[in-house]
């Protein structure tokens, strides 16, 4: 999903994309991403050249890509492929950080909560969403 302000990691990939293909390039992601949100192991898709060696193509990529979004495989997919409609499954996965003192490691990877949380009540709130 890209934003008004271009700050969208889709945004990102498409810049790049642009720089290495020498063309304007439409990307269709798997999902979105909120801001401030991780993607691991986002899917994308666009249309290119075939005869693209797709290991160097990455290497290439990543040099145009800000230091925050990399690009870690790149294959060449069937013609109908699209990275929302043939996934087969999506992970999501939420993580706190429950601690007096926020981490100065991976402090952006987790939600930092001071107060102790009510673990059972969590439990109970989830087995509605499952």
């Amino acid at each position: 999903q890209t934003q008004v302000d271009g700050s969208a990691v889709q945004d990102a990939i498409q810049r790049a994309l642009e720089r290495v293909m020498g063309k304007q390039i439409r990307v269709m992601a798997c999902s979105r991403t909120d801001k401030g949100v991780h993607a691991r192991g986002q899917v994308v898709a666009f249309r290119g050249h075939r005869n693209t060696d797709a290991k160097a193509f990455v290497t290439r990529l990543n040099e145009y890509l800000p230091v925050d979004v990399v690009a870690v495989d790149g294959r060449v997919a069937p013609s109908d492929f699209h990275p929302r409609h043939s996934s087969r499954a999506k992970h999501y996965r939420y993580t706190i950080h429950n601690h007096p003192t926020r981490r100065v490691f991976g402090r952006h990877l987790a939600w930092h909560v001071k107060e102790p949380l009510d673990i059972e009540a969590m439990q109970r709130a989830a087995s509605l969403l499952v």
